[in-house]
């Protein structure tokens, strides 16, 4: 009989099983919790106190390539090199967090002096599509996003997610505030007047100083982008790139390897009022045209 529970104890631990978006990255965590406020986020964090051979790590939508979100009920791990062997620490437990319940606006657009613009605060666990849809709603939109939406606010501006722009940063350059649940269960409030290195340290954290459980993002009003797909020769582009870049603010560009074919991205701002004909996913109309030497543009 006790074998039979401890086998049952087995299977019930190792039935929890995490992995990224294309299972690359695969981990087998003791617990994997959704907490769904800040103060769940608090209380779990105080009830692990003094627990140094617990590990937490905190997941978004894993759309990053990396291992940087795995945990594992592992032992002793060695790492040797010519200075000798340095012993990482015995975790005999593991907690995943997703912050996928903490996912509300939790203050509409709100006009800010201090960021001189308008400010919205967010769960940090909201997807990014899915604050793209609540604040075109509101009549907003974020200034800069990277080519996909999946991610958790939290993930992308903490891995420094980019999109296109010459002068539009990364997503953790729209940060104007930060709360964090340090490990020892203090929460924090992180912003360019309040816990000004605190804020410069933790918008691109990597999850390292403390959990993200909410954010201040400055955002714009809403508006629309043309996208022109233009064919360009190669050699005849990688010359013109420096003239092209300062007339473009939005300038993208790729070319195929082992072959002089390459395609110039635009996106320019037009009228609100023009009509959306869809960008996403391309088209087979768009790739046909840039494939024959043509040229396509879609508003989005």
């Amino acid at each position: 009989h006790v074998s039979a529970l401890l086998l049952l104890a087995a299977s019930a631990a190792a039935s929890t099983v995490w992995s990224d978006w294309d299972k690359r990255q695969v981990c087998h965590p003791s617990q994997f919790l959704r907490p769904n406020s800040i103060d769940a986020v608090v209380s779990l964090l105080r009830s692990l106190d003094g627990e140094k051979t617990t590990q937490v790590k905190v997941v978004g939508s894993g759309h990053s390539f990396s291992s940087i979100t795995l945990t594992d009920n592992v032992g002793s791990r060695h790492r040797g090199g010519p200075a000798g062997t340095i012993t990482r620490p015995t975790f005999t437990k593991s907690v995943m967090l997703s912050l996928d319940a903490i996912c509300n606006i939790t203050q509409p657009p709100t006009w800010d002096e201090e960021e001189g613009g308008y400010v919205v605060r967010v769960g940090a666990g909201i997807r990014v599509h899915n604050l793209n849809d609540q604040l075109l709603d509101l009549g907003f939109a974020l200034a800069n996003t990277g080519a996909i939406a999946q991610q958790s606010v939290a993930g992308a501006t903490q891995t420094g997610t980019h999109g296109t722009g010459r002068e539009l940063g990364n997503m953790a350059t729209q940060l104007t505030s930060l709360t964090l649940v340090l490990p020892n269960a203090t929460v924090v409030t992180a912003s360019r007047s309040e816990n000004r290195r605190i804020f410069d340290a933790a918008r691109v954290g990597l999850g390292a100083l403390g959990i993200v459980v909410e954010v201040g993002l400055k955002v714009r009003k809403k508006f629309k982008l043309r996208r022109t797909t233009v064919a360009y020769n190669l050699d005849e582009l990688l010359p013109a790139l420096p003239s092209l870049s300062e007339r473009y603010p939005r300038l993208q560009w790729y070319y195929t390897p082992y072959t002089n074919n390459a395609t110039l991205l635009l996106r320019e701002a037009v009228d609100i009022g023009t009509e959306i004909t869809g960008c996403w996913p391309g088209d087979l109309a768009e790739l046909a045209a840039s494939a024959q030497g043509g040229n396509s543009s879609c508003v989005d």
